[in-house]
């Protein structure tokens, strides 16, 4: 695909269940910020109450920050600074 070979994906842990999972699409959208984990959290906020629900197999709402307090990410390669930095926002939301 032309791009640096990075992905990731987000476990949600409560249900055991892939949530997210991108790759890096810096060269595709021509957004130096479009790595694999920044990707996955835009993906994670654009979701309404009901589709995150869904997604995470979960019986009752949820929102982006208990999903991402109760996920880990697993990635291809280390985070780079600009990811790592992120990730720690929202995980101190």
């Amino acid at each position: 695909m032309g791009e640096v070979p990075v992905g990731c994906i987000f476990l949600y842990i409560p249900t055991m269940t892939v949530i997210l999972r991108s790759h890096n699409l810096t060269n595709e959208t021509k957004n130096a910020t479009t790595h694999s984990e920044i990707n996955c959290i835009n993906f994670l906020y654009e979701f309404d109450e009901s589709t995150l629900k869904d997604l995470c197999n979960e019986d009752k709402v949820i929102n982006p920050s208990d999903v991402f307090k109760n996920s880990v990410l697993f990635v291809s390669c280390e985070p780079c600074v600009m990811c790592a930095y992120s990730l720690s926002l929202i995980s101190n939301n």
